[in-house]
């Protein structure tokens, strides 16, 4: 059985039109399910437990990467299938799992190609892409108890990957990739490190946030860690891993 978890951002009447499209097609391939709206009253987890015990065998995000995001964290670590149909902005995670947008979503689901994937933890938030932050000072990052790296002062992008065109989820590392601007000789140059890593630590001198996967704000110093192999996913043929 499937349940469909709809995001907040569904209510604006500009998506109407997309949500229409996909209910059509979902009724002519008769996968028609319960449905539960999120909203500030209405948790993702709490939703999704009630519909596990009723019998929910696969449970599809409906909406952008803010509801897929909270559809994983609440599905991590069970044997339940994640479902994604893309509606709004952005829909990056989707993009990435090879999932298009409109009635063609709707197929994907239907054909029910399923991965096990798995996902970075950052405190106690779960995510399949990335945590990234921009800061002005030195970022610190502490890779598995053995060694160290460092961005030089200045600013500075740090993205952690799970999932990326460069990172595969299924490998069992994260990606830490720290681009820095430094000046040399009487120019500036982008200077980008690579580094795979299981667990470590983050800090900044300033006290920076990271944003993960384009929805939760957590503020550094923090722990960082791979949770391999903990999520079942349906894909598109065109996914990137």
């Amino acid at each position: 059985m499937h349940f469909y978890v709809y995001g907040e951002s569904l209510s604006n009447a500009k998506l109407t039109h997309a949500v229409a499209e996909i209910e059509t097609r979902l009724t002519d391939l008769e996968l028609q399910g319960r449905i539960g709206r999120l909203g500030p009253l209405k948790s993702a987890k709490d939703m999704i437990r009630q519909a596990i015990r009723a019998g929910a065998t696969t449970v599809v995000a409906v909406g952008n990467d803010k509801t897929v995001a909270e559809v994983i964290n609440a599905l991590a670590g069970s044997d339940i299938a994640l479902g994604i149909l893309p509606v709004g902005s952005p829909t990056t995670i989707a993009e990435l799992l090879g999932i298009p947008e409109g009635g063609a979503a709707v197929e994907v689901l239907a054909a029910r190609k399923i991965e096990t994937v798995d996902l970075g933890k950052i405190n106690n938030h779960y995510f399949l892409t990335s945590a990234e932050l921009t800061v002005e000072d030195a970022v610190t990052l502490e890779c598995d108890e053995h060694y160290t790296i460092s961005s030089p002062a200045g600013s500075s992008v740090v993205t952690i990957a799970n999932l990326s065109p460069g990172a595969k989820c299924q490998d069992g590392y994260l990606e830490a990739t720290i681009e820095s601007s430094q000046r040399r000789w009487l120019k500036r140059s982008l200077v980008r490190s690579i580094v795979p890593f299981r667990q470590g630590r983050i800090a900044s001198a300033e006290g920076a946030t990271a944003v993960v996967e384009n929805t939760y704000l957590v503020k550094l110093p923090t722990t960082i860690e791979i949770i391999p192999r903990t999520l079942r996913v349906i894909v598109g043929k065109d996914r990137v891993f």
